[in-house]
């Protein structure tokens, strides 16, 4: 069963829906139409996106799911509307889709597809989605680049994400010019992120003063 599919007025659910549900006798081989109008009162739930209100997809909920397949927890699940902060309904989408297909789309353009995998991923950890939260982690792992090192650098100081903050700290030591030219000195916003950043570039260009005076002080030394 799909844990989460649109539903429209027209809606019947079936006996094995139904069953789902946990409203009938999963042993009983009929399904009576008390039973099948106890399902349809769980239908439609309202999700809003929050700060704006945005009136979201229309869900019905089935209580089966093939083995490890992620789902929302209960409280969530069950209520009639619920509100979802700190997104956007392109993100929230991808969340929805995500749930129904086991399919992550994240956009296309590596800033996008950055932009978007944080936004999965706070969603994941809100709604306790634990595979797709491993998947955006390792999807914000390998979107590191030149556009996107910046904002990924401070999204991880803000979240305390060190492995993803030690990547986009090396990358951007590494291709300090790309970075550079790819506006990323204008993306930052975090005074925290500014001040880690100057001191690293201090520390590089004191380890290659140090290695311009070794490589003076051998060469003065050679017969």
């Amino acid at each position: 069963m799909i844990p989460l599919a649109p539903c429209d007025a027209g809606f019947t659910p079936t006996c094995e829906q139904a069953k789902g549900f946990g409203l009938c006798d999963a042993t009983s081989s009929a399904c009576d139409t008390t039973c099948v109008d106890e399902v349809k009162k769980a239908c439609p739930v309202t999700c809003s996106l929050a700060p704006e209100e945005t009136s979201g997809h229309e869900l019905w909920t089935t209580g089966a799911a093939p083995p490890d397949y992620d789902q929302p927890a209960p409280a969530e699940r069950d209520a009639a509307e619920i509100t979802v902060p700190k997104t956007d309904l392109a993100s929230f989408t991808a969340f929805i889709d995500y749930l129904c297909t086991d399919q992550l789309d994240l956009g296309e353009g590596e800033g996008e597809q950055a932009r978007r995998a944080l936004v999965l991923r706070e969603l994941a950890q809100m709604y306790q989605v634990p595979r797709l939260e491993r998947l955006c982690a390792q999807a914000l792992q390998e979107s590191v680049g030149p556009a996107s090192a910046v904002p990924l650098l401070e999204a991880a100081h803000t979240t305390g994400d060190g492995r993803l903050l030690a990547q986009c700290r090396r990358y951007v030591a590494d291709h300090a010019a790309e970075v550079r030219a790819s506006g990323g000195v204008e993306q930052l916003r975090d005074l925290g992120v500014a001040k880690g950043l100057l001191g690293d570039a201090l520390d590089q260009v004191a380890e290659l003063k140090m290695g311009a005076a070794r490589t003076a002080a051998g060469q003065r030394a050679a017969p």
